[in-house]
């Protein structure tokens, strides 16, 4: 049986953004609204989706491709990087896009094991 250990101080946590798919009216009540909607004019993570990816800091590569757990929010609305990670949501979805690179590495590992080799589509 093929065991690994996954220590989190061995994983680089990536904050990106993209521009949500809805705006606010659709998530907030209204008296947030316009306020959201000033701020989008100038800040990107005024209303946005997050995305955390979990990356071993040293990559373990299969052909092209690298280990990496993700995980996301929509509907989100901050100040900045530094707002988003001083929120329970930053940490939240860091442990949860370790535990999908967890799910991974452990689905690699039983695969290799069962069948000497690995799918990398």
């Amino acid at each position: 049986m093929i065991k690994v250990t996954l220590n989190r101080n061995d994983v680089e946590f990536i904050v990106e953004i993209e521009p949500e798919d809805e705006g606010p009216e659709s998530w907030m009540d209204d008296e947030h609204v316009p306020a959201i909607r000033e701020a989008m004019e100038w800040n990107e993570w005024a209303w946005c989706q997050v995305t955390v990816r979990a990356l071993l800091d040293e990559p373990v590569r299969f052909g092209e491709r690298q280990f990496c757990g993700f995980a996301s929010l929509c509907g989100c609305s901050y100040d900045s990087l530094e707002d988003f990670k001083a929120s329970d949501y930053y940490s939240d979805l860091c442990d949860e896009a370790f535990n999908d690179l967890e799910m991974i590495i452990k689905h690699t590992c039983e695969q290799l094991e069962k069948n000497g080799t690995i799918s990398l589509t």
